[in-house]
């Protein structure tokens, strides 16, 4: 440590010195940072990729199947599933960019992440001080350069001396923060992969449940009503054969209802129920079997 320490003095105190010719001490941290970015465009890529082979199969056109007559389950899988895949992609992209941006790294910022920066130089290897140390001798150097300056002036030797002394502390300074960095860049990639695997999983139960509402099969859709005559207000007494087999598409098992005769003959009335109460609208033929039927009155 000492002789990193040695090295940093000499690049602020050599000024003949080549500056391409000497390595920077945190170029690996650099390089690192790099490589970390490309692959979190690489994640990207590829999960551009995958969302593309997905999202193909998911036929906006297809909304146009949602119609009136189309369950309500369906309907809510479909919009849901648009969400989902939507709210996927959106995430796989805020996840990646939070590795991509570039962010300034100052003692401030480091403050925001106090545990990580301190769990960083905890072991004084990297400048030679604990986090803390590096920011109480950073301090103490600041001051001394005030101080000089109010006491003695800016053009006196013992100014220029206090602001030496603070520029040999300032390579410790920037490399202790771009390892800090460095560290608080390796998280954010940390989680922008878990964040990517979870944007996949939404995305395809997005498109499985789009899918799923917006194909219903033709049985599933109800028969819309086709009045082949004006329609007839009758009351309908069902016998208990009818009120079993309309208790379940009606939701009731009441005896008595009210009806619109839309076709047929006497004997076999097609006839749509008016819904009261709890009981829903339905569309079934009357037969002798079912009830009888009345004028409304």
């Amino acid at each position: 440590m000492s002789g990193l320490v040695a090295l940093l003095r000499r690049l602020m105190r050599n000024g003949d010195a080549e500056p391409a010719s000497v390595p920077a001490p945190f170029a690996e941290i650099d390089a690192a940072n790099a490589r970390l970015r490309d692959t979190a465009k690489w994640i990207l890529t590829s999960f551009a990729a995958v969302g593309a082979l997905l999202v193909a199969g998911l036929q906006l056109s297809s909304l146009g199947e949602l119609t009136g007559d189309t369950p309500d389950s369906r309907i809510f899988a479909a919009l849901v599933g648009i969400a989902a895949a939507a709210f996927g992609v959106a995430l796989a992209i805020w996840c990646t960019s939070t590795v991509l941006a570039p962010f300034l790294n100052t003692f401030g910022s480091a403050d925001e992440e106090i545990k990580t920066a301190r769990k960083v130089l905890a072991d004084r290897e990297i400048v030679g001080e604990t986090y803390d140390e590096l920011k109480e001798k950073i301090a103490h150097a600041d001051t001394a350069i005030d101080e000089a300056a109010t006491k003695h002036g800016r053009d006196s030797p013992e100014y220029v001396a206090a602001v030496a002394a603070r520029e040999e502390w300032e390579p410790l300074k920037q490399l202790a923060l771009a390892s800090i960095g460095s560290k608080l860049l390796w998280r954010r990639y940390a989680r922008a992969r878990k964040g990517v695997v979870v944007a996949i999983a939404l995305v395809t139960a997005g498109v499985v449940a789009f899918a799923w509402g917006a194909n219903a099969p033709e049985e599933e859709k109800e028969t819309p009503v086709v009045l082949g005559e004006a329609p007839l207000l009758l009351d309908v007494t069902l016998t208990p054969a009818g009120v079993e087999a309309l208790a379940k598409k009606r939701a009731c098992e009441q005896k008595t209802l009210m009806v619109l005769s839309i076709g047929g003959e006497e004997g076999k009335r097609e006839v749509v129920t008016i819904p009261r109460g709890s009981c829903r609208a339905v569309r079934f033929v009357l037969s002798p079997n079912l009830g009888t039927a009345t004028a409304a009155g």
